[in-house]
């Protein structure tokens, strides 16, 4: 995951953001090229975000957005309030903006917005000063004309920059797991279909990631020895909108082990944290790694007593 700010300070870009970026909108009109995408179902279903992007931004020869990175948007007065996690990127085709927006400035002046970029809906923070939350990685840190967008390499780790401005503790110093916590225990079935399994959400992922990585600043699947961080995802323990988005309720899983987790096909002792799976062989999904108890911070046992309960 890469962070990156989104330039909306201009007269004309504050409009359109404020059109393009408040309101949460169909993306029906593009569905098939999500889909194409391999943008998951669920997602293409759900209402969601486009902006289109000039070149010598967030793209140039060298990089460009990816599935997964998360952008800041900066309103005036240099607030940050809203995050978007990155669907599906579509370089020079400015009519997928378009589709979704139906608004000349897309196209005006002909290629001028010529990237188009998808996104998931925004999540709201706690309004933030933006300067003040970025010179905490650097001091010298200036946002650009008008806030140009920019990606924010420079400044660390991504997952550890997006934990302080979430307003969570700096890296080393985490709570431990609570023993007591609330659990929504209304909303059942669980779930039964690898359509319903998603990916991590922004937030989610930063404080799972940010808890687990090693005195090296690396991160693996619990299950397996994935490293990629392109294809490593935060695994509710606890499903999602049943309990808080701690780090204690996730574990950081490669996509096949997230999915196989959320089925109950791939499950953790909460007394031993050993891996079983229900064909009875780990070999055959792949698992690796015999238990969990290798991650730098172990999560919730209440949470691994929730899971193994409700999949046995």
């Amino acid at each position: 995951m890469r962070l990156f700010q989104m330039s909306t300070q201009g007269p004309e870009a504050t409009e359109n953001a404020r059109f393009a970026l408040d309101a949460r909108r169909s993306l029906e009109p593009v569905a098939d090229r999500l889909l194409a995408e391999r943008v998951p179902a669920e997602l293409v279903d759900a209402r969601g975000h486009v902006w289109g992007f000039k070149d010598r931004t967030v793209f140039t020869g060298r990089s460009q957005p990816r599935p997964g990175d998360v952008a800041l948007r900066v309103e005036p007065g240099a607030v940050l309030r809203r995050l978007y996690r990155v669907l599906a990127v579509f370089p020079d085709d400015p009519k997928i903006a378009y589709a979704i927006n139906g608004r000349p400035w897309i196209e005006n002046p002909p290629g001028g917005f010529r990237h188009s970029v998808v996104f998931e809906p925004f999540d709201e923070i706690t309004p933030r000063p933006y300067l003040d939350a970025m010179r905490q990685f650097d001091p010298q840190f200036e946002p650009g004309f008008n806030y140009r967008g920019k990606f924010l390499d420079d400044l660390g780790p991504a997952e550890a920059v997006l934990e302080a401005l979430l307003g969570a503790p700096p890296s080393g110093r985490f709570q431990p797991a609570p023993e007591v916590f609330d659990i929504d225990d209304t909303r059942r079935p669980r779930r039964t279909s690898l359509r319903q399994t998603r990916g991590s959400n922004a937030m989610f992922r930063a404080r799972v990631f940010h808890a687990q990585r090693d005195a090296r600043g690396l991160i693996a699947c619990s299950a397996c020895a994935v490293a990629d961080e392109d294809v490593l995802e935060a695994a509710h323990i606890v499903d999602e909108g049943y309990a808080a988005d701690e780090w204690w309720n996730g574990l950081p899983l490669c996509r096949n082990h997230h999915r196989l987790f959320d089925l109950g096909k791939l499950a953790l002792h909460p007394d031993t944290s050993a891996w079983s799976s229900r064909g009875g062989n780990l070999n055959s999904v792949l698992v690796t790694k015999p238990n969990i108890r290798g991650l730098t911070r172990q999560p919730s046992r209440r949470a691994l007593m929730w899971k193994w309960r409700d999949t046995n």
